[in-house]
């Protein structure tokens, strides 16, 4: 039987990673994101009848129907903040979805049409319920997180998967610097492999909870050695930027 993909012990952060380590977390984590199309997904949370919209707005402004809207990780951090709290309604907890997947999915919208439906029907209410559950473990637990919404041959909610899981967890800590879940992407985990974590598949995998918590404590691992380094405290998600675009 194969064993889950862990981390080597002996896994040591690149040098290369310290220069972008430098500049202050808000330059970096905050303002990274991309332009979404608003239009698009409010008409398709209209059309569904589906609560948390619009995108790009605040919950009492009407649909907003710009050309684009700029979605970043600090407007996500802002979306997030009942939901980190622990008190969240479905509504929030909604509306937090359908940010994390614009600022993922960025111009590519193909699947999303699938993932909302996932809201929509018989077991809409219990896959609202399933993301509170999850993002309530992602604040001590990143691995049970991500083994509460992953099931072998793919996500247990219709339509999403490791990826965008790993982004919802992620996103459910508001921004906070002490937050254990970050993101693992096709990108992310190549760029491991490169590194050295030879048993991680590069690109996209369903992965094991072992392997996703044991990410988790490797990006905390070299967090907490750097900060010591720099004198400033350091998020696991500056590592996980740089480890996405080598900056």
């Amino acid at each position: 039987m194969t064993k889950p993909p862990k981390a080597p012990t002996t896994l040591e952060l690149p040098a290369e990673a310290r220069a972008a380590l430098k500049k202050p977390r808000l330059e970096r984590i905050n303002v990274h994101g991309g332009a979404i199309d608003p239009t698009w997904w409010n008409r398709a949370l209209r059309d569904r009848e589906l609560p948390g919209g619009p995108l790009g707005g605040a919950p009492a402004t009407p649909p907003i129907d710009a050309a684009n809207v700029t979605v970043t990780r600090g407007s996500v951090f802002r979306l997030a903040e009942p939901v980190a709290a622990g008190h969240a309604n479905d509504d929030d907890i909604l509306r937090l979805l359908w940010h994390v997947l614009a600022w993922g999915s960025g111009s590519k919208l193909r699947q999303n049409r699938k993932r909302l439906d996932s809201f929509i029907g018989p077991e809409a209410k219990s896959n609202v319920d399933l993301l509170r559950s999850a993002a309530a473990l992602s604040r001590s637990n990143p691995g049970l997180a991500y083994g509460t919404l992953i099931r072998r041959g793919g996500g247990v909610i219709s339509g999403l998967g490791p990826s965008f899981f790993t982004k919802f967890l992620y996103f459910a800590g508001a921004g906070e610097l002490d937050h254990p879940c970050a993101i693992l992407d096709a990108r992310v985990a190549t760029a491991l492999n490169v590194l050295g974590w030879s048993s991680l598949r590069p690109g996209w995998s369903n992965w094991y909870t072992v392997t996703y918590q044991s990410y988790c404590d490797l990006l905390r691992r070299w967090a907490d050695g750097e900060s010591e380094r720099f004198g400033r405290a350091i998020g696991i998600d500056e590592i996980e930027l740089f480890l996405f675009n080598g900056q």
